[in-house]
């Protein structure tokens, strides 16, 4: 990490309801990550309802926090991605940690996680999620990878071009992203779930499920899927796990002492 823009927090869309409870689990995240990267960083956001004033005056408490790029829009995430003004500066920056505001950090290692992306090429990393919609992403403990076809959209490491590489597979017409994680595998997008590293999911969605749903399969359809299992049985959400950093080999086992070597040892124990 050579540069100070190293990294920056990209906060996909805060507003209400909830907003109070939503700043408290912005400001955990960030302290969170301070404490672990030991160094100020930068943070956008981009907010959805007239409230940018008070999120503003809880960064401007923390001294770690340099730059803060804030776009401020009525709209459902993709309408406000597609819409941000600073998505130019991003970049300027290594590493972009993408985090809805109702993820809530509990155990990751910026700089690991960071490593891990790096060594295993990866585009799209995610720790584990508690409290989303599929097993697959809460389902491995310890120092596993599974490599994937299919990532819930709560919490991604990205570099620019792979955050770009999101931003192209998003459609204005699916603003609530519903179906775009099923079709990793289909774009060739290099995805994995690390799941030594946890974060979790504070609040049920509030996106209307039947236009949301609506939406998806229209996303789907475009792209040649009938629905969520035509996708699945053709692309498996985990197609490989492993163990990292991997186990410690095994010894050998040890082999039978001759009697002579039996003996010189219960004399050196009689000694």
């Amino acid at each position: 990490m050579s540069t100070d823009n190293f990294f920056i927090y990209y906060l996909a869309a805060i507003g209400n309801p909830d907003l109070d409870y939503k700043i408290k689990i912005l400001k955990h995240n960030l302290c969170f990550i301070f404490n672990n990267v030991k160094k100020p960083y930068d943070i956008v956001i981009n907010c959805y309802d007239d409230c940018i004033l008070p999120i503003e005056t809880m960064l401007n408490s923390l001294s770690f926090i340099r730059n803060i790029f804030t776009h401020n829009k009525k709209g459902i995430l993709v309408e406000l991605w597609h819409t941000n003004p600073h998505h130019d500066i991003l970049k300027n920056y290594e590493n972009i940690f993408f985090i809805l505001d109702d993820v809530k950090i509990i155990n990751v290692d910026i700089i690991n996680l960071i490593l891990i992306k790096k060594t295993f090429n990866i585009s799209f990393l995610s720790p584990k999620v508690i409290g989303g919609t599929w097993d697959y992403m809460r389902k491995y403990n310890n120092n596993v990878i599974g490599f994937a076809n299919n990532i819930e959209v709560f919490c991604l490491l990205f570099d620019y071009n792979d955050f770009m590489k999101f931003m192209s597979i998003n459609d204005i017409d699916n603003p609530c992203t519903w179906g775009v994680d099923l079709l990793l595998g289909y774009h060739n997008i290099k995805s994995a779930v690390y799941y030594k590293f946890c974060v979790k999911h504070m609040l049920p969605s509030n996106s209307n499920h039947i236009i949301a749903g609506s939406q998806m399969t229209t996303y789907l359809n475009k792209r040649g899927f009938k629905s969520v299992n035509d996708v699945n049985a053709k692309y498996k959400p985990i197609y490989k796990i492993i163990q990292y950093p991997p186990p410690p080999p095994s010894l050998p086992p040890l082999k039978k002492m001759s009697n002579i070597k039996k003996k010189i040892f219960h004399k050196m124990i009689l000694k």
